[in-house]
């Protein structure tokens, strides 16, 4: 007997790595938390390598060695659970096997048995070969991983949310006024059928008959104004909701380290925004309408009870086989959720990607390469789309049929109970009526179960980063201020991006860098001037060693303090869609004038200025006029001159220049950094 497996799910597109150990650190009996394991793996963008997950399965307690072992291997002699590199860009848990079946956990798809063929065509991509080694990590748990404590979850609550809805409750209980009275109205609307037959037509009086139609006639008039009006308030307040949501989580995402960033593709992280529309839809609608749905059911089961309790028991059984039908497709659905999310983020990534390059796609003529790669990931999507369609089918299938057959057996045994004298014809289509207004909340009932597993797993994906420590958390207490000191010195510093497994971009560095004097560092690319750069500005973390501010460790000083001291100008710096003024003074609310001018005459950018239409005003970037590197490092410059900064740091600050701009720049920065320190990265001086 196969023992069952714990199964975490991967949020992101190359969370495989991290949530296989998450998994296994689980069959263990440990918790882990899925953000501390993609920090100890070092996940970049393009995922994480088996020395990365090695290093975090160490770093978490496990012993690990990562080995070639061919399927016989693997069967008899490596102890489970084990992590295996699969289709050259993934990662898996075999955690069982037999003679004939292998058993995976897969954070992209959930348990998988495979056949042995089926699994070397996964594992080494030779199906046929069964000598064929593959690549697996091996680990088991030391002391350490039971010594310490579980590490809290990333998942947020919903109750995190219920501040956001706290001060729309003036609104939210006119809403639920309103829904009260619309279905104590419709409560209303079976005893009108039910008279109309057995008083109105019986005694032939048509009065009466009219007095109870003009009374229906009036129901159906509050029902639609009432209904109107709810989805005025509705769409105010969730307006309102959704725009404080995303802004909030705008406000977190910017208070995270650059790593974060670095880390993510740009679609999971566009995709957590579509994660707070899905949320707010479950608060502002979905949870108010199931509330007044099962209302109603309670009502209306409560008249047919009255009415007959054998037709009462046939509707509770069908309910509840309702519930439990849609319940079991609840795993599947969640499956094909993710999977889609991974997908959508694709989409995203390949749009964004097919649009900011468009003009190197048409110098290397790769339009068609290109619209093919967006057109696979429509494939894949299609294919989610198509297995969704296949379940949702098959759901819909079960529910019509349980639905209908409960309809027919309360027809046929009220029509019976009328033919035995026990009700009135009247009373019969009360039932049918009342039967009716039932089988609207059951599919409320059925949207809301959809819509919470939806949220359930948005907050699963919000809880990654809304969880995650800030750059400068707010109980750290960071200096804000320098005293006397002397100049820059970096300490046996040292850094690699992918952890100890990999090798060190720097290593042991010691330099100083003095006070008020402008220091160059020259080297060839890829020697890692740009990451000491980085380190510097407080991107990252040196793996060893230190940056020391006079006496002061860089490390204990206010991340965006010290950058508000810094004026920087980087290779990939950017340029916003806004005008050239405002690119140029940036988040200056109060703009010095003079200052404004002598940044523009020390970057020469008196002739752009003067050739666009609307001067210092024209917009620039992306959604403006077009600029050649030269000018755009020339507005990079006149940015870090406008800030009047403490330190200046320039890599290739001068690299798209002109040899006339570049000698003219030079000799006006001359003047300027005077007494300043000054850090100039370069290939060559």
């Amino acid at each position: 007997m196969i023992k069952k497996f714990p199964v975490y799910r991967q949020l992101d597109l190359v969370d495989c790595g991290p949530t296989c150990l998450r998994m296994i650190g689980k069959y263990y009996g440990k918790t882990l938390s899925l953000e501390h394991l993609r920090d100890v793996c070092f996940i970049r963008k393009t995922g994480v390598s088996m020395a990365g997950i090695s290093d975090g399965a160490q770093a978490v307690g496990f012993r690990t060695i990562s080995v070639r072992i061919t399927l016989q291997i693997l069967l008899d002699e490596a102890p489970k659970p084990l992590i295996a590199y699969w289709r050259q860009r993934h990662f898996v848990v075999v955690y069982a096997s037999t003679s004939r079946h292998i058993f995976v956990a897969d954070p992209a798809q959930g348990l998988v048995k495979y056949t042995h063929a089926e699994f070397m065509d996964g594992w080494t991509g030779q199906p046929s070969a069964p000598d064929a080694p593959g690549i697996v990590l091996l680990l088991e748990p030391d002391q350490t991983f039971y010594s310490d404590p579980d590490e809290p979850q990333n998942g947020l609550q919903l109750s995190y949310f219920w501040g956001y809805l706290r001060p729309y409750r003036r609104y939210l209980i006119q809403i639920g006024i309103g829904v009260l009275m619309g279905a104590l109205l419709t409560f209303i609307v079976p005893f009108i059928m039910q008279s109309i037959v057995d008083r109105g037509i019986e005694y032939q009086d048509i009065g009466f008959v009219n007095l109870l139609l003009i009374g229906q006639l009036t129901i159906f008039i509050c029902q639609l104004v009432t209904d109107f009006v709810e989805q005025w308030i509705l769409m105010h307040i969730s307006t309102r909701i959704n725009i404080r949501l995303i802004s909030d989580f705008l406000t977190k995402l910017m208070r995270l380290p650059i790593s974060f960033f670095e880390t993510r593709n740009t679609g999971d992280i566009l995709q957590r925004i579509e994660d707070h529309e899905i949320i707010e839809r479950f608060l502002t609608s979905s949870s108010l309408k199931v509330v007044f749905s099962l209302f109603n059911m309670l009502v209306f089961g409560l008249v047919l009870g009255l009415y007959n309790g054998t037709i009462f028991a046939v509707f509770f059984v069908s309910a509840v086989a309702y519930v439990a039908w849609t319940w079991a497709f609840m795993g599947a659905r969640k499956r094909l959720n993710l999977r889609r999310f991974d997908r959508m983020a694709d989409n995203q990534g390949s749009l964004l990607e097919i649009v900011a390059g468009i003009t190197e796609i048409k110098l290397q003529n790769i339009e068609n390469q290109k619209r093919w790669k967006w057109e696979q990931v429509q494939a894949r999507l299609f294919k989610i789309n198509v297995e969704d369609m296949r379940l949702m089918q098959v759901q819909q299938i079960g529910t019509f049929f349980i639905t209908q057959l409960k309809d027919i057996l309360i027809t046929y045994m009220s029509a019976k109970l009328v033919i035995d004298g026990q009700i009135t014809l009247g009373t019969m289509l009360a039932i049918q009526a009342i039967v009716g207004q039932i089988n609207s909340p059951l599919g409320s009932l059925l949207n809301f179960m959809r819509s919470a597993q939806d949220a359930k797993i948005s907050l699963d994906r919000l809880g990654e980063v809304n969880k995650k420590d800030d750059e400068d958390p707010v109980h750290a207490d960071r200096v804000r201020q320098l005293g006397a000191w002397s100049g820059i010195s970096f300490q046996h510093l040292s850094f690699s991006y992918g952890g100890a497994s990999t090798p060190p971009v720097l290593k042991d560095i010691n330099l100083i860098v003095p006070r008020g004097k402008t220091t160059a560092l020259v080297g060839s690319s890829g020697s890692g001037k740009t990451t000491l750069m980085k380190l510097l500005l407080k991107f990252h973390e040196p793996s060893s060693g230190q940056i020391m501010v006079g006496n002061q460790n860089l490390k204990a000083i206010h991340s965006g303090w010290w950058r508000g001291q810094c004026g920087v100008v980087m290779q990939e710096g950017f340029i916003f869609s806004d005008t050239l003024r405002q690119n140029i003074i940036c988040s200056d609310e109060m703009p010095d004038e003079e200052r404004l001018s002598y940044a523009v005459y020390a970057a020469n950018l008196s002739d752009l200025i003067q050739t666009l239409p609307r001067g210092l005003a024209t917009r620039i970037g992306g959604e403006g006029v077009g600029l050649s590197v030269g000018q755009k490092q020339r507005i990079l410059l006149a940015r870090a001159i406008y800030k009047n900064p403490t330190f200046l740091f320039f890599d290739e600050a001068t690299s798209a220049l002109d040899a006339n701009n570049e000698k003219i720049i030079m000799n006006n920065l001359a003047d300027f950094t005077k007494g300043r320190t000054v850090l100039v990265i370069a290939h060559r001086l």
